[in-house]
């Protein structure tokens, strides 16, 4: 796990440039702040987010079938939320053109 470089000028990114990014729900595409070549996400890297986000529903509906305490499944919801926003940019990888999902 690393944080993404610029395929053009090979400038690592920093980690609350690619946080930023990859929170914000425009379609506007990642910039190199070095040489201003626009990065895109790959595909490999979006179904990888939308798989750690997907796993959130799911946690929650397994901690109530367990009858996990409320205070306990929220407490863990949170934790989990965390720690993906914290993993997510250093689960991204970039590429020069964008790229269909499927």
């Amino acid at each position: 796990m690393k944080l993404p470089k610029c395929i053009n000028c090979n400038y690592k990114l920093s980690w609350p440039q690619t946080f930023k990014q990859t929170m914000i729900v425009k379609k506007d595409p990642l910039q190199c702040p070095q040489c201003h070549h626009k990065l895109f996400f790959t595909p490999k890297s979006k179904k990888r987010i939308f798989l750690l986000v997907a796993l959130l529903p799911i946690l929650f509906v397994i901690l109530i079938a367990l009858q996990i305490s409320t205070i306990i499944s929220v407490f863990l919801l949170i934790i989990y939320s965390t720690l993906v926003m914290l993993v997510v940019p250093f689960l991204i990888e970039v590429t020069r053109n964008e790229e269909a999902l499927f």
